[in-house]
C-alpha cells in the first residue's frame, strides 16, 4: 500500500542506534541543564536590534538637523532675475527673464496699462 499511515514513532525507535543503551542520572541531569541554559540563553532578547534602530533614529534626525541648518544655494548669475527695459525714452512695458534650476525658461511681460 502506498498511502499507508507510518507510525513515525516505531520507525524511529527501530532505526535508533542507541535504543538498548541507558544514561545514569548525572548524565541525564547533565544533559538537562546544557539543554535548559541553551534555551534560556535563546529566550534572552539581544539589545543589538535595539540599539540599531536608536543609532538609524539618532542619524536620521543628525542628517534632517543639518539640512535644516544648511544655508542655501547660491543663486547662479544665469537663474536670476533680469529686468530688461526698451532702448526708447519712455518705458512701456518690461520683460523679467528667468530661467529654473531644471532648466525651464519665463519670460513675463510686465504692461504699466494692465491693471488686475
Amino acid at each position: 500500500m502506498k498511502n499507508a499511515p507510518i507510525d513515525l514513532r516505531a520507525a524511529l525507535r527501530a532505526g535508533d542506534p542507541a535504543a538498548g543503551e541507558t544514561l545514569d542520572s548525572r548524565e541525564v541531569a547533565r544533559l538537562r541543564a546544557a539543554v535548559e541554559a541553551a534555551a534560556e540563553e535563546a529566550a534572552t532578547p539581544s539589545p543589538w536590534p535595539w540599539r540599531a534602530i536608536w543609532a538609524a533614529a539618532a542619524l536620521t534626525g543628525l542628517a534632517i538637523a543639518l539640512a535644516l541648518r544648511a544655508p542655501q544655494q547660491p543663486v547662479s548669475p544665469r537663474s536670476a532675475a533680469a529686468v530688461v527695459p526698451r532702448a526708447s525714452s519712455e518705458v512701456k512695458n518690461q520683460q523679467l527673464q528667468f530661467e529654473t534650476p531644471d532648466g525651464v525658461r519665463i519670460v513675463w511681460v510686465l504692461s504699466p496699462n494692465v491693471h488686475l
